[in-house]
């Protein structure tokens, strides 16, 4: 009788470590799928993010002379002023192009930093495009204002990129 009770404990206690190691293996196993799965994802996410950085800095230099010289003096032409203005508002659109792409791949602390900068950009981008288009020229001093903050979105922008893959790597 104490052999069949002895032998009872130890079948059962058999069969109850064989549960406990089933549960165990599920949960290794669920967590081991969800590491892979964020892996998985943040590889996509680093790819996606380096081929951006690489078209944020690939695209062309502009030359922001805004006149030309004339009888041996330097004049401020509204041509020039336009043209420089115009090539500098499709840069910036392409950088901003590559930030709407990047904003699901981005962290949200990052993206909150960079949408104050956007609306600095436009507020003075609209301001100066009405005055280029209805007076002679535009005061340098807001012209260099607009172009130093896209600029400044520009640099932030590439930075926030820069350390979400610094991130991304560390996961």
């Amino acid at each position: 009788m104490i052999e069949h009770a002895m032998l009872t404990t130890i079948i059962s206690s058999g069969v109850l470590v064989a549960i406990v190691t089933s549960c165990c293996s599920i949960i290794i196993s669920i967590r081991n799928e969800k590491f892979k799965k964020n892996s998985s994802i943040n590889e996509f996410r680093y790819k996606k993010l380096f081929d951006l950085n690489y078209e944020l800095h690939s695209l062309p230099p502009i030359d922001y002379t805004l006149g030309k010289e004339k009888n041996g003096k330097f004049e401020q032409t509204k041509d020039k002023v336009s043209n420089v203005v115009k090539k500098d508002t499709e840069k910036f659109f392409k950088i901003k192009d590559i930030f709407n792409k990047s904003t699901p791949l981005l962290d949200k602390p990052l993206i909150d930093e960079l949408l104050p900068l956007i609306k600095q950009e436009e507020d003075l981008s609209h301001v100066l495009v009405k005055r280029i288009y209805t007076t002679d020229l535009d005061p340098p001093g807001s012209l260099k204002e607009l172009f130093e903050a896209r600029n400044i979105f520009k640099e932030t922008f590439s930075a926030s990129i820069i350390t979400q893959l610094r991130k991304l790597v560390l996961e």
